[in-house]
């Protein structure tokens, strides 16, 4: 069998006391001696698809661009806490001009938003900006599209969609639609709506597994937000399990999904819990009246059978036991009385409050957990040395105590947190006290871990199954009301069991289900490979928070090679502006899809005017081309059915406008080239775009770059994984001077290279 390691995972599970915030856009023109301008928001279409607890968001907002003149404008949306940037574009008519991923950063997840305050707090802790050069006067139409874990909550998952933009709406909005879609393998009780455009909203339950909400409402300025509330029903244990294959020869991909139900608080795992409290100078002020309320709140969810202690420090460290005691009412009331008079001064010794807590006494089969506030650096103690403190933590903790961190504010060691909790499976959260409170933020994450149902859970696969890039690799604690959920690919398919152990109130459990299918092929759950590459792609930036960027360049190239590949923006990743939004005629894009019956070739053209019309020809092997069609293609698509799967063609497709042909690159199919090789850009020389291929015979570190006749870098075009195959690209130009310049591809030890003209 194959097995997970039932160590934790630092964010996935994060969000789980937050709502799902889906937000409208806001497009602004910033001016140098001015107040930015902010265009006003006509209309607003948004879909919700809600598959049990993923959800796939696609916005559109359609602003009126006032004035005579193009302008740059930034566009901004807050997103909820755990969404992913997965689609961004904007349109010329009827044509979405998308946008596409490459390697880089931006103001995307996590960006600024300028010096605008009050923008900067709208957004909030994820906010999604981007530039967007030359809009036209008049209406002006954005596409985003986004997915995201929804955070669930005793079998109720909660979407808010705030339609008050406060000072950024500056008219009415003419029209407002939202359509939410739910889908579930688990039977729905009850969906509700609430909120100001609540009775606009129409609610249909066809089915015990589906529900609709739909809502559209005209020339309103919103002063409330709408919310929906989907509540499953719960049962003891449950498993759900999703899967996505597009073909047999490919890996396959899964969601699995477990959950326990409500458990009584005497029927709980057997549960040892220390607060770890900081009370150094800097915690002085409102700081310590939250994180005092906190830790009362967390003692008022202990019970009779648990067992708890509170040590608090600063250069000092004191313990209010000196080991851990019974949860009883008589207990509790002592503590609230203790933490009430913890004042807040001195340094900051973390070592010796950390490694005191995990020494205490606790039991070989609980669920010992360790709750950490602070918001500074170790400055006192035995040792301030970050990786000395981890150690002498990691070397301590023999009961195996998870450490949940809560750093408060900028002013502390990231890292640290993350690394203690990284290596003594526990999670790490930093609280931003602008904008949320310590004590609610504290006692909604100890609601879960406090009700623990199953210890320590493991999954197994039944034997014959090969998974692979399990995503998260370490399982948390499945608590009352949480899920667990774990993501993976396959190789071989069939039905299997999959097993989930774990310690609960009465020893070692372990849940089987039987027959899960893992099948050869199936079109259903596309959305799983997606959040398979989300959730892997968490962890790798959870790791390089804890162990740094600096030589760990393989693993950022992992990270990006993934975003590149399933179209989920990154801190390493950012969107560009294609080459299909200038004006210029071009064929600015290619595909070829092999397909069981032939090949469907799909492109996109910029500059196309009434009469202009496509040819497509095919070579076999490394024959001529041959043109296809017989009649001009009036679409941009076509489909060839002489090409049996697996067979070796080549394609080019032809635009002909006012009698000129203009060329697409080369795209092949069916087989995986042999060697490295840098094809001649095409058009060449050039105005402004040009199209680039290249292909590479095995999946390895690629570098493509621009470089001018001095021999320096002008632009990097791709640098990290590449797959084997055939890759096309586009140079965008137009910012460059006219002149020379060299394209170098870089594959291990193989280098190549073609001059470039550029013409303006």
């Amino acid at each position: 069998m194959n097995s997970i390691r039932s160590f934790a995972l630092i964010v996935l599970t994060v969000v789980f006391w937050t709502t799902s915030i889906f937000a409208n856009g806001i497009l602004r023109v910033p001016h140098q001696f001015a107040d930015d301008e902010f265009m006003n928001l006509k209309s607003i279409e948004a879909t919700i698809e809600i598959h049990d607890q993923v959800a796939i968001t696609t916005v559109e907002d359609v602003f009126m661009v006032t004035g005579d003149d193009r302008v740059d404008a930034n566009f901004h949306f807050r997103l909820p806490p755990a969404a992913s940037v997965t689609g961004f574009g904007y349109y010329r008519g009827d044509e979405l001009i998308a946008y596409y991923l490459r390697p880089g950063e931006q103001g995307g997840p996590g960006g600024g938003s300028s010096g605008n305050n009050s923008l900067r707090n709208y957004l909030a802790s994820n906010p999604f900006n981007i530039f967007i050069s030359d809009i036209p006067p008049g209406p002006f139409k954005v596409r985003l599209e986004y997915a995201e874990l929804l955070a669930y909550d005793f079998g109720v998952v909660s979407i808010t969609y705030p339609f008050d933009l406060g000072d950024f709406l500056a008219t009415s909005i003419d029209s407002a639609s939202l359509e939410v879609i739910v889908n579930a393998r688990r039977q729905l009780t009850e969906v509700t709506c609430s909120g100001e455009q609540s009775e606009q909203t129409h609610v249909e339950m066809p089915d015990q597994y589906s529900a609709t909400g739909n809502m559209k409402i005209f020339n309103f300025r919103p002063r409330d937000d709408w919310q929906m509330s989907i509540r499953y029903n719960q049962e003891d244990i449950g498993g759900w399990l999703y899967t996505h294959r597009s073909d047999s020869t490919s890996p396959g991909y899964f969601m699995l999904v477990m959950e326990p139900g409500i458990v009584d608080p005497e029927e709980q795992v057997q549960k040892y819990f220390t607060f770890v409290f900081d009370r150094s100078g800097s915690m002085n002020g409102d700081k310590i009246v939250q994180a005092r309320s906190a830790a009362i709140a967390c003692i008022n969810r202990i019970v009779d059978a648990d067992r708890f202690n509170i040590i608090d420090f600063s250069t000092n460290v004191q313990s209010m036991y000196l080991n851990m005691v019974p949860g009883t009412a008589a207990n509790r009331a002592n503590a609230r009385n203790y933490i009430g008079n913890i004042i807040a001064n001195g340094s900051t010794n973390i070592y010796g409050a950390l490694t005191q807590a995990v020494s205490q006494n606790m039991g070989e089969g609980s669920v010992n957990q360790v709750v950490f506030i602070t918001d500074g650096w170790p400055t006192a103690g035995e040792s301030t040395d970050a990786d000395a403190i981890r150690q002498a933590v990691a070397n301590a903790n023999r009961y195996n105590a998870r450490i949940f961190s809560f750093g408060i504010g900028q002013s502390l060691n990231a890292q640290l947190l993350n690394g203690l909790s990284f290596d003594n499976r526990g999670i790490s959260y930093f609280i931003n006290p602008q904008e949320e409170r310590i004590d609610s933020t504290v006692a909604g994450f100890f609601r879960y871990i406090a009700t623990p149902a199953l210890g320590n859970p493991v999954v197994e696969f039944g034997e014959g199954l090969e998974t692979d890039s399990l995503a998260p690799m370490e399982l948390q604690d499945i608590s009352a009301g949480r899920q667990l959920y774990l993501f993976g690919r396959y190789e071989n398919f069939g039905e299997y069991e999959v097993a989930l152990s774990g310690r609960m109130v009465d020893g070692d459990t372990t849940f089987t289900f039987a027959n899960m299918d893992f099948p050869e092929w199936s079109e259903a759950n596309a959305f799983v490979p997606r959040m398979w590459a989300k959730a892997t792609i968490d962890e790798w930036i959870d790791w390089l928070d804890v162990h740094g960027e600096g030589g760990n360049q393989a693993v950022i190239d992992k990270i990006i090679e993934l975003s590149l590949r399933f179209g989920i923006l990154t801190r390493y990743t950012e969107f560009e502006e294609p080459p299909n939004a200038v004006e210029e005629p071009a064929i600015a894009m290619v595909s070829a899809t092999p397909l069981s019956s032939g090949v469907e070739l799909t492109w996109s053209a910029v500059g196309r005017t009434p009469g202009t019309v496509f040819n497509v020809y095919r070579s076999i092997g490394e024959g001529e081309f041959v043109k296809l069609n017989r009649e001009p293609i009036l679409s941009t698509s076509y489909f060839d059915p002489d090409i049996n799967a697996g067979s070796h063609a080549r394609y080019r497709v032809e635009m002909v406008i006012d009698n000129e042909s203009l060329w697409s690159a080369i795209i092949e199919v069916g087989s995986l080239p042999t060697e490295i090789s840098l094809q001649t850009p095409f058009p060449n020389p050039f105005n402004a775009i040009t199209c680039i291929s290249y292909s590479v015979p095995v999946t390895g570190v690629v570098e493509l770059g621009i470089y001018n006749a001095r021999g320096e870098l002008v632009e990097s075009l791709h640098t990290g994984l590449q797959e084997a195959g055939t890759h096309t690209l586009y140079w965008n130009a137009g910012a460059s001077p006219a002149g020379i310049y060299l394209l170098k591809l870089n594959s291990g030890s193989v280098s190549k290279t073609e001059k470039l003209i550029l013409l303006k």
